[in-house]
């Protein structure tokens, strides 16, 4: 037999096994998976134990009770369990606050042909900041130093090392207040030495913080609770107990200050706005049907 007829019977064998396998495929009895129940799932939520009389009538009432409540969140899960039904609901609430704290922060360069003519002429601008905080009766455990840098000031040219010209210190200085008014007044008055920059940041001190953060966790977990409650009444079921509870992220949103310098008066103005505190929970109960 030719090396040709040998090429032809190869390739129809490997057709024929091709053929095979594909009528194979297509034919391979597949038995149906029975379910005791029927089993919807709608935007995420597996509603367990309905039958097929009840599938429609749930599914409507799943659709105007829940899904149409926009307001609420969905993040919601429905699973069998020995005990009953577990359903887990996550939801969040806000709380807003107005900030009770000002931090202001101060930013001194200096520079001179030595380090220590850097030092001192840094060490000049900060007594005349030290003496506007006495003069503001501001406590010095208020006032922390940030951070304090100093280098060198290089001058580079063309084909040639850099070359050392001059010192230059940055000193940074932070100081916490629990007065908006008295923290107005200090940029007033340190704005007129010869420092580099003025930022301001509004917070929470603790035991605001505390307070916002516990009323939004509280508002969360009503939230959840309401969930739980429209999803139980929708399936006909009632709350047997809660099996969990846990806390989530913690958002806090600053808002930005707002400082106007006023001519006729040459102050400024800071309105605090409100600090919006965002806590987020997951809960855990069991559900028992109400026949």
């Amino acid at each position: 037999m030719s090396l040709k007829n040998w090429k032809i019977i190869v390739v129809i064998a490997i057709v024929t096994i091709i053929i095979a396998t594909l009528l194979l495929h297509e034919y391979t009895f597949k038995a149906p998976v029975e379910k005791a129940y029927a089993e919807i799932v709608f935007e995420g939520v597996v509603v367990p134990k309905i039958s097929e009389e009840e599938l429609e009538s749930v599914k409507e009432r799943i659709i105007t009770e829940v899904v149409n409540e926009k307001q609420i969140e969905l993040s919601t899960t429905v699973e069998p369990h020995e005990g009953g039904t577990l359903l887990r609901v996550s939801a969040y609430g806000i709380s807003k606050i107005s900030p009770d704290t000002v931090v202001v922060t101060i930013t001194i360069e200096a520079t001179g042909k030595t380090a220590e003519e850097a030092i001192n002429n840094a060490s000049s601008l900060i007594s005349q900041v030290d003496s506007i905080l006495e003069e503001l009766k501001i406590p010095k455990e208020k006032v922390k130093t940030s951070s304090y840098y100093l280098g060198p000031i290089y001058v580079y040219e063309k084909d040639k090392p850099p070359k050392i010209v001059g010192y230059k210190v940055t000193y940074v200085m932070t100081i916490t207040l629990n007065d908006i008014k008295l923290s107005a007044r200090l940029i007033d008055k340190v704005s007129k030495v010869k420092i580099m920059r003025i930022s301001i940041r509004l917070a929470l001190s603790n035991e605001a913080y505390l307070k916002a953060y516990l009323q939004a966790l509280k508002n969360a977990i009503l939230q959840a609770l309401e969930k739980v409650k429209v999803i139980a009444s929708t399936l006909n079921m009632t709350i047997s107990r809660v099996v969990s509870i846990t806390e989530g992220s913690i958002y806090i949103s600053t808002p930005r200050y707002t400082g106007v310098l006023t001519a006729e008066k040459a102050r400024t103005e800071l309105y605090a706005g409100t600090i919006t505190v965002r806590a987020t929970i997951s809960l855990v109960v069991e559900l028992k049907s109400s026949d």
